[in-house]
């Protein structure tokens, strides 16, 4: 009894898209290699997604319609609605520091009643990002 083998495109089309997904798997870092306490070691679960930085403050360069106006310690805080490029945080910019920039803060009435040392809601929008 002889029996031939035939290639069928559909099955081998098939297997070729299903394949390499058996292998597919989800990429951890075991805080172990940082430190051999772990409860030292700082958590490192933001980190997992890509594109992500811890809040804290940095040292930013200001720039207003393609002008440099100086580098500044800009304060970043966490926030979820960020598009990839901004590393999942948000500046907190004051009026106060609005103003020194030179905004046109007229030109934005939400702004207007925004006061003291209280972040002003900067929506990506005002915020053209490269």
């Amino acid at each position: 009894m002889n029996t031939q083998w035939r290639y069928c495109p559909v099955a081998l089309a098939l297997m070729a898209t299903l394949w390499p997904l058996a292998g597919w798997g989800e990429s951890y870092f075991n805080p172990a290699f940082l430190s051999d306490d772990t409860a030292n070691v700082a958590d490192l679960s933001r980190f997992e997604k890509g594109h992500q930085q811890a809040p804290g403050v940095y040292r930013v360069d200001i720039w207003r319609n393609d002008e440099f106006i100086g580098t500044q310690d800009v304060r970043f805080e966490q926030a979820d609605n960020t598009p990839p490029v901004a590393g999942g945080l948000s500046p907190c910019i004051t009026r106060a520091m609005l103003d020194r920039f030179g905004v046109n803060i007229a030109a934005f009435p939400e702004l207007s009643n925004v006061q003291g040392d209280t972040c002003v809601p900067l929506s990506y929008r005002h915020l053209p990002l490269p």
